[in-house]
């Protein structure tokens, strides 16, 4: 086995493929964005050469095998003991010194040696993780407002679940200003302009809806009932739809439904 590092020799990687190559390694210790870009590449050199089997090969605990099941997670050290390959080939992907050509065309010409090609590979496509969140009342806040102590404990079961959380509270026209983010909240769109439109679009990317009484509450319920969560305050969802909606009782309220609903949604 030989590890060859292009940065300290001229020959590509093409050059070392004679008819005895039978497995090769391709080390590719770069971030997310560097490996969407070079897989074209990586397919193309498989395609160009059927009979010697190329391993990708990735750092571990980055996260790349998400987006590139097929890789092999390793480390510096252990590919020094990988001896069932003929090369272990460290890939550069040099940074774009030619303003004529990308950063995938680049290293085909000066690190595999073939013709260059560019582009991003086609990605599996995930569903949405994010959570609307809404706990206020415009009209009612003393009567329908989750407290900030249960609001929390909200927010945090949809962080401990793996979902992302945004407050859906836009400051419209007939904001009231007793309706003050919690603390807590650090993402939010009340400092984008109101529209309805935005907060349709925005509750149609989001997989789940978390609100009290509250026009989120009803948007959400409109299209999408089977992705809401209703903070019960003491007025229950019957009054607004016989849509079996989970609930929680945010007067005694139970610790862990909310993330166990999630996980449903999973």
């Amino acid at each position: 086995m030989q590890i060859i590092e292009p940065l300290k020799t001229d020959k590509k990687l093409v050059e070392y493929l004679t008819e005895d190559v039978k497995k090769v390694g391709v080390v590719f210790f770069h971030g997310v964005g560097d490996c969407v870009q070079f897989m074209t590449s990586f397919d193309k050199l498989k395609a160009l050469y059927p009979k010697i089997q190329f391993d990708l090969m990735i750092q571990n605990g980055l996260g790349e095998e998400v987006l590139f099941p097929n890789a092999i997670q390793t480390g510096i050290t252990e590919i020094q003991e990988m001896h069932e390959y003929d090369y272990i080939f460290l890939v550069h992907f040099p940074v774009e010194t030619d303003p004529t050509c990308t950063k995938s065309e680049l290293c085909c010409k000066t690190e595999l040696g073939i013709t260059a090609t560019t582009g991003h590979k086609k990605l599996p496509v995930y569903p949405s993780k994010l959570i609307g969140l809404h706990f206020f009342n415009t009209a009612l806040p003393d009567v329908f407002n989750t407290p900030p102590e249960i609001a929390e404990k909200v927010w945090n079961e949809v962080l401990d679940a793996g979902f992302v959380p945004i407050e859906l509270a836009f400051q419209h026209v007939f904001h009231n200003p007793v309706n003050a983010k919690y603390p807590f909240i650090d993402c939010t769109v009340r400092r984008a302009k109101a529209d309805l439109k935005t907060l349709l679009g925005l509750i149609e990317a989001c997989a789940g809806i978390i609100c009290s009484v509250s026009g989120p509450l009803h948007l959400a319920l409109a299209n999408h009932p089977e992705r809401v969560f209703y903070l019960d305050k003491g007025v229950p969802i019957t009054r607004f739809t016989y849509y079996p909606v989970p609930t929680v009782n945010v007067n005694n309220y139970q610790e862990g439904k909310v993330r166990m609903w999630l996980n449903e949604l999973r």
